[in-house]
């Protein structure tokens, strides 16, 4: 099963949310975080962001 993404309502950060988890997949953990905290500082009312995992 996949699970189910919630957009930001801005596509600059759902993208950059996306990249993060593309890099935490191969195991660069720390860009992911920082790419992820940073996307969220932008819309931090996105609850869905902050519990974004795979």
């Amino acid at each position: 099963m996949t699970a189910m993404r919630f957009s930001s309502g801005d596509p600059i950060v759902d993208r950059r949310a996306d990249y993060a988890d593309q890099l935490g997949e191969r195991g660069d953990i720390e860009a992911a975080i920082e790419l992820l905290a940073g996307a969220l500082e932008l819309v931090p009312a996105w609850a869905a962001g902050w519990f974004r995992t795979r």
